[in-house]
């Protein structure tokens, strides 16, 4: 009789970073057992971050939030339906989802988690918010399991036509709108900037989502430039096709920044804020199991592809939501970033 197929469901129920910071977990399972079934839950919305994952089967996305019927009949149809499921994540809603969906279920916890959501994993660990990155942390499951990681990051992707939107030499990929002030750069600085790689004859094509506020953002800085503007016009398997061919890639502290990194091109990182440790773009290839990539004062910038340029304030990285430490507050050690600074990059490139 053949053995059995063995079923893994992945759940990461927060943002498109965590997700794709999550996929060295399916990764590595596909390696080991290339006959797994592996699937994916995540929050409607963010399934885009995993278009194109050969390593994954199915993407199961469930809404936010619904009726208590609704929600049950999700239950029901779950219960059970996996040998083992992982929760890179350390949430209540996540923990629940894996104790309904498996026979073992494998994840995080905190120091306040209550004794009841606790007690939902079959075994996990404390999670680490400060010092281990997200790539190695997620994949300390893979320890119950006895399977080996890979550190292999998976970017999403579909095919897309250059031509189509009028890109017809080399050109460079900037994402100039995270989703959160705090993590945000000067527009003006990103006006020149994108100056100056146009006087070297590269292209520069725009990325952004149809946020109203990022759309109107976009379009201030190509009315400028003259520059091609992308923004809301291509999914995110696109978009990691477009940064894939590109020269290189500037961004801050962002999802697509993450999917960058993943692609293998040349990816210049404006950091603020936020902890290197943890959230620093993870470098192509890099294999080392060690906590991180990246120290959490970055001197030496370039590892493999990443370029990671952290704020000069004395204070990077405090790891709060701007100088209010609110998220729609701006950061002090970003918006007064040299432009410079990344010129100088860019130079080297």
């Amino acid at each position: 009789m053949p053995k059995p197929r063995k079923k893994y469901l992945i759940i990461c129920t927060l943002r498109l970073g965590d997700i794709l910071l999550s996929t060295p977990i399916a990764h590595s399972i596909r390696a080991h057992d290339p006959d797994a079934q592996i699937d994916y839950l995540v929050l409607k919305g963010n399934e885009g971050i995993l278009e194109g994952n050969t390593d994954i089967n199915t993407v199961i996305a469930l809404p936010h939030r619904t009726s208590f019927f609704n929600r049950l009949k999700e239950y029901i149809s779950l219960w059970n339906k996996y040998d083992i499921a992982l929760s890179p994540v350390s949430s209540d809603r996540a923990r629940l989802y894996g104790y309904i969906t498996a026979k073992k279920f494998y994840g995080f916890y905190n120091e306040h988690t209550a004794k009841i959501s606790k007690a939902l994993l079959t075994d996990g660990f404390l999670f680490d918010d400060l010092n281990t990155h997200t790539v190695i942390h997620g994949q300390k499951l893979l320890g119950f399991l006895n399977i080996k990681p890979t550190n292999t990051v998976v970017p999403p992707f579909k095919e897309i036509d250059l031509i189509k939107w009028g890109i017809n030499k080399p050109y460079a990929v900037i994402h100039p709108y995270p989703k959160f002030n705090y993590k945000m750069w000067d527009k003006q600085k990103w006006i020149e900037l994108i100056k100056f790689i146009l006087n070297k004859n590269i292209q520069i094509v725009l990325t952004g989502s149809k946020e109203e506020d990022e759309l109107q953002y976009c379009k201030e800085i190509v009315d400028a430039t003259h520059c091609i503007n992308l923004a809301g016009k291509i999914n995110l398997g696109e978009v990691g096709a477009l940064i894939k061919k590109a020269e290189f890639f500037v961004g801050p502290d962002t999802g697509v920044t993450h999917i960058a990194a993943a692609t293998g091109v040349k990816t210049i990182a404006l950091f603020g804020p936020s902890n290197p440790i943890k959230w620093g773009p993870w470098p192509i290839n890099f294999k080392n199991n060690e906590s991180s990539a990246w120290p959490l004062k970055v001197i030496n910038n370039k590892i493999n592809n990443i370029y990671l340029i952290q704020g000069e304030k004395f204070c990077v990285p405090c790891m709060n939501e701007g100088c209010n430490k609110k998220p729609l507050s701006f950061s002090d050690c970003l918006i007064d970033m040299p432009l410079e600074k990344v010129l100088s990059t860019i130079t080297q490139l």
